[in-house]
């Protein structure tokens, strides 16, 4: 297996190397030298993005304002939207979106229009392209600069894993960039990959080097990151992010930007540490511009008017625990099967040649349902499978873990209970969401394995008790086994949901747990000591209705475990992990 996976990496790493050599040849060719010439008065500039994005161009503004007289001709305005909500594609085929951007475009004074990164495929070089065709038709003269932030999770994600990922995804990002170089020839095409600024702040936090930062994550201005989910930069990272925009889009010498533009209480030395290394790594993405090899895409013929008001997205909604609907099952006698198309009564697999029947949804929300829901979930590749943060997906060599736990690195197993190694972590936002349950409570989905179960969304792991976090896949088994009964004697395929979706019985069962966690670990305790038995003799009942098998044997077995398990559960304790 271990020989069998080193194949494709093997094969990423030489199509790298092969870009790279490619692109060192032609830049080694004068005639194909473009050098971008920086706007030292200034620019109006228009940026479209997301929570990664946006808040580095209102700190870029921030920082030029100081000294406004030494660039007369700056404006600046945004557009934002959270998650993939800003992406190019989403902006794009979202109408509201695009009649905003477009009514600030439309009036022909834009310089630069800045946009972001988040998918890596052509599709999203395809819609850099509309945007870049819709700005140059309202201004020829327009500088395109598209910014690549940091990957999410830093707050969790090992530093060394984080400065790999941003080294391979900078590949990635170039190649495309050339694309559209090649497409726009003359078209001042700027890439910025500040995102190598999580991997090294990070690093020297971890060294005990920079000062200013005394926790990993927090709300105050010494925090590393925002948030311990998508790892949104702190004060301190968002502002060296910024004035390294400053030295490459407005000219400003990097001694200059620290002197006169960085915040006065920040260690004047990190400063000049850190920018020095995100100006080295963006050197090689900013002298060049490739000749062109066909011509640009068709203009757009569409053009709407302009909204009002800009309307920022909130961020993830924590209160769901499912996958999407772009996400795909294998359904007896159909393939593969998208969720949003599957129903109650259908076999799907859930282990290696292994059916099982959906019984029941814990949560059910087409994409056409109202009210319309801005869900954010995880995309694991090469998998693709789309999980929300809190529900419960298997990792090879750890069991079931929370979706918001696992790195890139970690393995999934795959349809042979293979190790499938994560190789990249996107954050993406639909408007479906779907829980099928299984008879076993796990699922294969986009071809891995994945627990139907989640945690509840508002209770950590430290609020319950080690053994019950640290299984909580199990404990979820057990407790569905009065739905599983239930839907074994009579069927499930009228049950009822909230308007959010959620089935009764999962939003009645989350209410229940939520108010347990916030009881003392004593009082836990001795709730699961009395239910647990209970649950254990349902689930033979369960397995009578279901197998028919010996009732003697069936029963016996579950009176052992019901008189043994309230005294194992009150010794036993697995410590956490926990994956910080």
């Amino acid at each position: 297996v271990y020989n069998l996976t080193m194949v494709p990496c093997l094969l990423l790493l030489w199509i790298f190397a092969l870009s790279t050599i490619l692109n060192f040849c032609r830049a080694d060719d004068s005639s194909n030298i473009y050098t971008y010439v920086p706007l030292e008065n200034g620019a109006n500039s228009l940026f479209i993005g997301h929570s990664f994005f946006i808040p580095v161009a209102v700190i870029f503004d921030r920082l030029v304002q100081q000294t406004q007289d030494s660039f007369p001709d700056h404006g600046f305005q945004t557009v934002a939207r959270s998650g993939e909500g800003g992406s190019p594609s989403r902006l794009w085929e979202d109408q509201g979106s695009r009649a905003e951007v477009e009514g600030i475009l439309m009036e022909g004074n834009i310089d630069i229009l800045g946009m972001t990164v988040f998918n890596l495929d052509q599709s999203e070089t395809d819609y850099h392209q509309r945007w870049i065709n819709l700005a140059l038709s309202y201004n020829p003269n327009t500088v395109v600069f598209i910014g690549s932030p940091w990957p999410i999770g830093g707050s969790y994600t090992a530093t060394e894993s984080i400065s790999g990922t941003v080294t391979m995804l900078s590949q990635i990002i170039q190649t495309n960039i050339e694309r559209l170089r090649s497409q726009n020839p003359g078209i001042p095409i700027l890439l910025i990959q500040y995102g190598k600024a999580s991997p090294v702040m990070k690093q020297k936090f971890e060294e005990g080097t920079l000062p200013d930062i005394t926790r990993l994550v927090g709300s105050s201005r010494d925090s590393l990151y925002n948030d311990n989910f998508l790892g949104h930069a702190g004060m301190m990272m968002t502002e060296m992010c910024a004035l390294t925009w400053l030295s490459i889009l407005y000219g400003v010498p990097q001694e200059e930007s620290i002197t006169q533009y960085a915040s006065s209480d920040w260690d004047v030395e990190s400063v000049r540490n850190i920018t020095t290394q995100l100006l080295e790594f963006n050197e090689k993405f900013m002298t060049r511009e490739v000749v062109p090899t066909f011509s640009p895409s068709a203009q757009p013929t569409t053009t709407m008017m302009p909204s009002s008001g800009v309307t920022i997205a909130e961020g993830f909604d924590e209160s769901v625990h499912c996958f999407s609907g772009n996400s795909k099952v294998k359904v007896k006698g159909n393939g593969d099967v998208p969720l949003e198309a599957i129903k109650i009564g259908d076999l799907v697999l859930v282990a290696p040649n292994r059916y099982e029947r959906i019984y029941s949804f814990g949560h059910r929300k087409q994409a056409s349902a109202t009210p319309k829901q801005e869900i954010t979930y995880l995309r694991f590749l090469p998998s693709g499978i789309e999980i929300s943060p809190n529900h419960l997906i298997q990792v090879w060599g750890e069991g079931y873990l929370r979706a918001a736990y696992v790195k890139v690195g970690d393995s999934l197993l795959d349809g042979t209970h293979a190790p499938q190694v994560v190789t990249f972590i996107q954050s993406v936002t639909r408007d479906s969401a779907f829980a099928p349950f299984t008879r076993s409570g796990r699922i294969m989905v986009n071809g891995v394995q994945a627990s139907t179960y989640a945690m509840i969304s508002e209770v950590s792991d430290n609020q319950f008790p080690p053994f019950v976090a640290s299984n909580y896949h199990l404990l979820a088994f057990l407790f569905q086994a009065p739905h599983r009964l239930y839907c074994q004697l009579w069927e499930c395929s009228d049950e009822t949901y909230t308007e959010e979706g959620l089935s009764l019985w999962v939003a009645q069962s989350s209410k229940v747990a939520s108010l347990l966690s916030k009881q003392p670990y004593k009082l836990q305790y001795l709730v699961l000591s009395l239910v647990i038995p209970a649950l254990v003799t349902l689930f033979i009942l369960e397995k009578l209705v279901t197998f028919s098998c010996s009732v003697s044997a069936l029963f016996f077995v579950g009176g052992i475990l019901a008189t043994l398990f309230p005294g194992f559960l009150g010794a036993f304790q697995i410590k956490n992990k926990q994956r910080n």
